[in-house]
């Protein structure tokens, strides 16, 4: 069996392929951090000159405030889109290579093991003679499962 750093170091090169998008993301992250202490420094001087000194024109504050937050909600929206970017595309690679083991198995696999049998330790095994037969159309197995079964089934939800 591998270890923990075995895995982690098997999955973590998936994920380290897009690198535009993991410097996107940290730059957009560093940015939002940066951004966040502009906000109480900018009110300081308002909160302790007053705004009578006439050194900020009142106008002005808002303006920055709005612009500020606009910035911080800029950079959070890039980092998320990359961050989805990032799971997209490392997803789709890992997708690619299972289903290409797949297709590469061999025909002798899905024949002896179809997927119509449970084959699942999970299953109980009298569920397995009713799996084959369930059209979903005809009711009377169904009752006949339920009146058979109907406790068990009870206890599987």
């Amino acid at each position: 069996m591998r270890t923990l750093s075995q895995r982690l170091v098997r999955v973590i090169s998936y994920f380290s392929t897009p690198r535009k998008m993991w410097f996107v993301l940290f730059a957009s992250v560093l940015a939002g951090a940066l951004l966040e202490p502009a906000i109480p420094a900018l009110l300081k001087p308002l909160l302790d000159n007053g705004f009578n000194a006439r050194k900020i024109p009142i106008f002005i504050v808002p303006l920055v405030i709005v612009g500020l937050f606009t910035l911080r909600a800029s950079t959070s929206l890039l980092a998320d889109v990359a961050l989805a970017k990032i799971a997209q595309v490392s997803l789709r690679m890992l997708r690619e290579k299972m289903f290409s083991r797949v297709n590469s198995a061999s025909l002798r696999l899905y024949r002896d093991q179809p997927a119509t049998t449970p084959m699942s330790l999970g299953t109980p095994k009298w569920l397995a003679e009713y799996t084959h037969v369930v059209p979903f159309n005809d009711l009377t197995v169904l009752t006949k499962l339920l009146e058979d079964r109907g406790t068990d089934m009870a206890c599987l939800i």
